[in-house]
């Protein structure tokens, strides 16, 4: 028998009225948070890519393009190696060096909802070429320590939500510091229409 009962709710964006769920012992709402709420939805995507050797000081850069619309980008990372990196996010970019589109995918598997937000993978090693800027930059990290062939991990991770600029190029710049260094990178966003 289920510990949740419905009580006499709220009313939902399409106008209809709806119970609101309230759990039977403590009388504690049940939701979701906004997050959560995306994936089901439908309109959360991931990105994941593994570099399993970047050369020390070795750059690799991802870009994402975010759409000229409302539905803007909720979008956050998480970067993890063997050995020290630095991470560096530009806003505005306008580089030109060749690059890769890469698959997305949406993390509700059922759902058949595609982003409206791309990402790019430099074709090659070494920081983006062509054009005259690689924007503001907005975020910079380094960590993991590399002395006497003993090595830390690093990770850098954003727990903190960033709102993209529509119709913007941001450059995702990893720097290797040190040789033959494995990299994970997961870049998730959820898109949502503005509504201010």
């Amino acid at each position: 028998m289920s510990n949740i009962h419905q009580v006499n709710g709220y009313r939902s964006d399409d106008g209809s009225s709806r119970p609101m769920r309230l759990d039977e012992i403590t009388n504690a709402i049940q939701v979701v948070d906004q997050v959560h709420h995306e994936i089901h939805a439908g309109y959360s995507f991931m990105y994941h890519d593994v570099i399993a050797s970047l050369g020390d000081t070795t750059v690799q850069d991802y870009w994402i393009i975010t759409p000229d619309t409302t539905q803007w980008i909720h979008s956050g990372h998480s970067i993890e190696s063997t050995g020290p990196f630095t991470l560096e996010i530009f806003e505005g970019a306008d580089r030109t060096s060749a690059k890769t589109l890469q698959t997305v995918f949406n993390r509700n598997r059922n759902s058949l909802n595609t982003a409206t937000a791309a990402v790019y993978k430099n074709d090659n090693t070494g920081a983006s070429t062509g054009g005259s800027t690689d924007g503001t930059r907005i975020v910079w990290w380094k960590g993991g320590v590399a002395n006497n062939k003993v090595t830390n991990g690093a990770s850098a991770g954003s727990g903190n939500e960033k709102i993209l600029k529509q119709n913007t190029a941001y450059i995702i710049r990893i720097t290797s510091g040190m040789a033959a260094n494995l990299i994970s990178v997961a870049i998730d966003w959820y898109e949502h229409a503005n509504v201010l």
